[in-house]
């Protein structure tokens, strides 16, 4: 009950004021630099250079870990046990499916915004399309009457 709770009531208290303060700002900097303009107006020139570097590098280092993610989900797809395709896989083999991915990525994020933005909805779309493919296919199986229903204390896990 807390959790869906939780997920009805985050949204509101976290998301939707961080997209109004975006919104705000975004229309009163209107600049490519986005936080870092904000910041430098607020607290000065070596604050917005700290923001911009350290946006930067949490940016490229979160965007290291995908190629990464994507191999380890590649190979655990292809095969039944993840330990089969580490022992066969070389450690060279790894190292350049893992640069090819991400010098693939670099090269769409050096073409422009217009590319990236229709990469980046076509990506979200593939990414959630098995979740909403579920969620339709779980629609029938709802049981509300079982919402608030509490497990029965005398009842022990291993019944």
């Amino acid at each position: 009950f807390f959790a869906i709770m939780g997920f009805l009531i985050l949204p509101f208290v976290w998301s939707v004021p961080e997209a109004l303060v975006t919104a705000e700002l975004g229309s009163a900097f209107p600049e490519a630099s986005g936080t870092v303009a904000w910041v430098e107006e607020a607290f000065g020139h070596n604050a917005g250079l700290l923001s911009g570097y350290l946006s930067w590098v949490a940016g490229a280092t979160d965007n290291a870990i995908y190629p990464v993610l994507f191999l380890e989900y590649v190979t655990s797809t292809l095969s039944t046990t993840t330990d089969v395709v580490e022992k066969e896989m070389h450690d060279l083999h790894r190292f350049l499916i893992v640069s090819a991915t991400a010098l693939i990525l670099a090269g769409i994020n050096f073409t422009g915004l217009e590319i990236v933005g229709t990469a980046s909805v076509v990506v979200a779309i593939v990414a959630m399309s098995p979740f909403v493919i579920m969620c339709i296919l779980g629609v029938p199986k709802i049981d509300p009457t079982k919402w608030l229903e509490t497990p029965d204390p005398n009842e022990t896990a291993a019944e």
